[in-house]
């Protein structure tokens, strides 16, 4: 005898009932859940982010995005043109690279910092031309893109 296909079954109205009370129940899960495991990703978005160091905080803007693991972005300052900023995403490690021309040579950044819900906060570290290393606590908050221009938002205010 060779297999076949089962018979079509109706499906009664208590067994359609309840799929659709699992999928309603399953759609407010995901959006009581926290972002993590909701899976929106700690990096991807807007940031005002600040350094720690010795002419006060300035406010530098950040566009980040992740995939898979790796981030690019654009490191903006008023004034200045924009950086491409790349780096990584390990669970909630975030490593920030990028590089700042000053004179003939170029200032190496590296920032080192713990993702949690809409904040960041880590160590940034300027390696200058000379080889000097200067390391300073970074902080960023995550925001809308029409809220960077709020005075008094920034992180740590």
């Amino acid at each position: 005898m060779s297999p076949s296909c089962p018979a079509p079954r109706a499906v009664s109205r208590p067994s359609a009932f309840r799929s659709i009370l699992i999928a309603v129940a399953v759609a407010a899960a995901l959006v009581l859940l926290p972002a993590e495991m909701a899976g929106q990703d700690p990096v991807s978005g807007h940031w005002l982010a600040s350094v720690q160091g010795d002419r006060g905080a300035p406010e530098v803007v950040f566009v980040l995005r992740l995939e898979g693991g790796a981030i690019s972005g654009r490191r903006i300052l008023p004034g200045q043109d924009p950086l491409d900023v790349r780096g990584n995403c390990t669970g909630t490690s975030v490593r920030l690279e990028f590089r700042i021309p000053e004179g003939g040579g170029t200032v190496d950044i590296r920032i080192e910092a713990e993702a949690r819900e809409d904040r960041m906060d880590g160590t940034w570290v300027a390696i200058l031309p000379s080889g000097q290393r200067v390391e300073r606590p970074w902080v960023a908050q995550r925001t809308r893109a029409g809220d960077l221009n709020t005075a008094g938002s920034g992180p740590g205010r």
